[in-house]
């Protein structure tokens, strides 16, 4: 093919683009830097017009998201560009690889899961972490008294982030990158948590007043530091197409997490660090101040601040209720791509990690306090 072929150029990425179900205007949404809107990016297409270097790079690596550095290197050839160098490859994180996915594989299909946990490296490294980062949180439970309620409770938010990665890349989602992202997320989230808990509970049993305001110190900075390392694992630009302007994909899981650290600060942390002060009164013969604490809506005292169980059931069904308005704009509002299903179920399954960790939480506060058993010495 004779260099410097707009028409063999465009040919070649419009067959990558079909390939994958995108419409040409969802290729040039992530080109906005170069084309500002579809019929600029179609010409290229028709081979009307040849794309300059950076921009054909560009169309291949973010808009078409190609990661096999032969199969770019191939296109550019076709637009009479030189290859990628070593460093433009680098700096793009591409590689050379034998094959792309396998035929008819899509983020859906268990292929794609299949190819990645098959690399040994990456399947030995997982499972050390998994099960080291479940061994550890097991032994810090089982420091904390009451072990499983901790262990539970941090499992289910550790999975949230997991969540969260799964649905921000689910419209260009490549297990390669965000696998990784989200066994390292679980397993981080899971220690850190047990962890703020434990040292909670051991501040407590030392008449430590600021020990909440500690625990809550390590649930931030562990969800910041989780956020800025799993970051690389999310694209930089919006995929998820909406009515109206909505997030990147790295924004998105930002936005997330602000949104988990609210249930640490409402129905998780205070709750807990609250019976573990009601018990330690107890035991020192405070029955009442204990009686006296749980006779309000609001419980303030000791290092307590904690709203009680009727308070937190209400907020709950508020909640519950302003999730159900918010669904409804943000799906009602999804344009059409073929992982919107895929996008739709993991939402859904996000949601109901949430809710049921809030149930979980309010419960096990609830039996705490109207157990006489777990509060009286």
């Amino acid at each position: 093919m004779p260099p410097n072929d707009p028409g063999s150029f465009g040919r070649a990425i419009a067959q990558l683009r079909k390939n994958q179900g995108l419409t040409q205007k969802e290729v040039a949404d992530r080109l906005s830097t170069y084309y500002s809107d579809d019929s600029a990016y179609r010409r290229i297409e028709n081979g009307k017009r040849l794309a300059g270097r950076a921009a054909a790079i560009a169309i291949l690596v973010q808009g078409l998201l190609v990661t096999d550095l032969e199969q770019i290197n191939s296109c550019l050839a076709l637009a009479g560009y030189n290859s990628l160098s070593a460093d433009e490859a680098a700096s793009r994180d591409l590689q050379k690889t034998e094959a792309n996915y396998p035929s008819g594989s899509t983020p859906e299909n268990p292929g794609l899961w299949n190819q990645t946990l098959a690399r040994p490296r990456f399947k030995s490294f997982g499972i050390v972490l998994a099960f080291g980062s479940i061994v550890l949180s097991v032994w810090i439970a089982s420091r904390i008294g009451e072990w499983w309620f901790p262990l539970v409770s941090s499992m289910m938010y550790a999975a949230l982030y997991v969540a969260s990665l799964f649905l921000e890349s689910a419209y260009e989602f490549d297990p390669a990158r965000v696998l990784p992202a989200a066994i390292f997320a679980f397993c981080f989230m899971l220690s850190t948590s047990v962890a703020a808990l434990a040292v909670d509970a051991r501040c407590v049993a030392l008449g430590k007043h600021y020990a909440m305001w500690l625990a809550l110190t390590v649930f931030v900075l562990a969800g910041v530091l989780q956020w800025l390392l799993v970051r690389p694992a999310l694209p930089a630009y919006t995929i998820v197409k909406t009515s109206y302007p909505s997030h990147t994909a790295q924004s998105a899981h930002l936005k997330n997490t602000e949104y988990f650290l609210f249930i640490v600060l409402l129905f998780w942390l205070p709750p807990f660090h609250c019976i573990s002060v009601l018990r330690r009164e107890a035991h020192l013969g405070n029955s009442g101040l204990v009686r006296e604490l749980l006779g309000h809506w609001f419980l303030v005292g000791k290092g307590i601040l904690c709203l009680n169980v009727e308070g937190l059931w209400v907020i709950f069904f508020v909640i519950i209720v302003a999730a159900m308005l918010m669904r409804g704009r943000l799906l009602d509002s999804l344009e059409p791509h073929p992982m919107k299903n895929f996008y739709t179920t993991l939402f859904y399954a996000r949601a109901l990690i949430y809710f049921t960790m809030c149930i979980v939480c309010i419960s096990w506060y609830a039996d705490s306090i109207r157990n006489p058993s777990v509060l009286n010495p």
